[in-house]
């Protein structure tokens, strides 16, 4: 999932019950962010259909399709497209589906309605349908960067908000370890270890000895905690963040990726940890895909504090800022040295969160640079569609993310203060944190992938 979402992640809600705590009062503060900015992007969307709205009576159903998808690629699109751009790709997508030179009388959205209908009523069938859903997604692919934005379908929608959301509907990890969902920690543990012993006799390669083990662990992770079983049991959605002592006064937290829960895993994590005055926390970003951009305001506030000025947005011309929300975690006080370890698969969301902590000097960026997936796609809903057997709406870019010096993350990523393929890597480190437990921890970590 190498991309960031706008209102398309969303975890379904626990119902209450007598016996649980009461909700945190930041993880309802995301949520309630998350809900605000749905109906905001609901309401700015639903403001930039007025015209197509108004017109839709002009048109048959396909003239309706085009019309609102030109105007919404018009008015959310990253880059400011001319009409003179636009109806130029439309036309050039329409002709390649239908094998016709087709002319436009005149550069506009009603003009590539009207032009698509002539094209439905010289072709009469069933096709056509395929062949605008297919015109659309040429258009899509081919705006910049190339093959970012696309035409879903109501299935690949859904695919993507399970994806955001860190929620596999078709595993059942407790079948994995084959407990029951009211299994106690001590009965998670003792499945896990028997799991795990029962793989290194049974499996029959490396290969398939190293992929079961793989999933035995995915299912611990997701199931070691009360917590984390109560969320898994009602919502499918795994953890996102992972922790582990890694020396005396060292300990690493593992952020796989961003999803709407991915603060709640935060506070969760390192409430756990039993944290002695004066340690250093390696933040690992390595391999993160980004996932649900909503939440980083208040994923970045526990460490740069609240009401900071922590990243930018570019889209049409104009800067936007993000400031962020909620305070510092007391628990975070207690690492007086962080390291944020990067590679070149850190993407989009990660990225972002790497340029500002390196602008707030809150940690050392370490490895080699990110992957430079700048870009933040939203999914906008259609009103009109070309028929009652599918539902289509527009996965698009509709900005891209700016580094700690304003410039575009996209193609270039973010750069590491020490570059760990360099042969004195070492020394490098040593000047920023002169920590031997700290940096021998780092060498530990990234020796595998050197």
């Amino acid at each position: 999932m190498p991309s960031d979402i706008f209102d398309v992640a969303h975890f379904a809600r626990r119902p209450k019950r007598q016996h649980r705590k009461k909700p945190n009062v930041l993880i309802l503060a995301v949520v309630l962010c998350l809900t605000v900015g749905v109906l905001a992007g609901f309401w700015l969307l639903r403001r930039s259909k007025t015209t197509t709205a108004d017109n839709a009576s002009e048109y048959s159903p396909e003239g309706a399709f085009i019309a609102e998808v030109y105007q919404t690629i018009q008015n959310n699109y990253w880059q400011q497209l001319s009409d003179d751009q636009l109806s130029q790709l439309f036309l050039q997508a329409l002709s390649q589906t239908y094998g016709t030179q087709p002319e436009l009388t005149e550069k506009s959205a009603s003009a590539v309605a009207k032009l698509t209908e002539q094209l439905v009523k010289d072709n009469p069938g069933a096709e056509n349908e395929q062949r605008l859903a297919q015109s659309v997604d040429l258009i899509l692919s081919s705006l910049q960067p190339l093959n970012r934005s696309r035409l879903y379908s109501q299935t690949q929608k859904t695919d993507l908000e399970n994806r955001v959301a860190n929620r596999d509907t078709n595993t059942d990890l407790f079948q994995t370890l084959e407990v029951d969902k009211t299994a106690s920690d001590g009965e998670i543990q003792a499945a896990y270890e028997n799991k795990k012993a029962e793989v290194e006799q049974t499996a029959t390669s490396e290969a398939e000895k190293t992929e079961q083990l793989a999933q035995v662990d995915r299912a611990y992770t997701a199931l070691d905690t009360a917590n984390n079983r109560e969320r898994y049991a009602e919502t499918k959605v795994e953890p996102t963040i992972q922790s582990k002592k890694l020396a005396n006064k060292v300990y690493m937290v593992k952020i796989t990726q961003f999803s709407p829960t991915t603060v709640q895993d935060l506070q969760q994590v390192i409430s756990q940890l039993q944290v002695p005055a004066g340690s250093a926390l390696i933040l690992d970003l390595r391999d993160n895909v980004g996932g649900a951009i909503d939440g980083l305001p208040y994923f970045l506030a526990p460490f740069i504090g609240n009401n900071q000025y922590a990243y930018q947005f570019f889209s049409q011309g104009k800067t936007l800022d993000f400031k962020t929300k909620g305070g510092i975690l007391p628990q975070l006080d207690q690492f007086k040295q962080m390291v944020v370890l990067i590679n070149d698969q850190t993407q989009s969301s990660a990225e972002v969160m790497a340029a500002t902590l390196k602008k707030y000097h809150r940690g050392i960026i370490v490895g080699t640079a990110s992957k430079g997936w700048g870009t933040v796609e939203r999914v906008f809903p259609l009103e009109h569609q070309l028929s009652e057997n599918n539902t289509y709406s527009l996965f698009l870019v509709h900005s891209v993310t700016l580094d700690e010096a304003g410039e575009p993350i996209e193609g270039t990523g973010v750069k590491p203060q020490v570059t760990v393929t360099q042969p004195n890597w070492k020394e490098n480190l040593s000047e920023y944190v002169p920590n031997p437990e700290l940096i021998s921890a780092v060498a530990t970590l990234i020796q595998p992938a050197l």
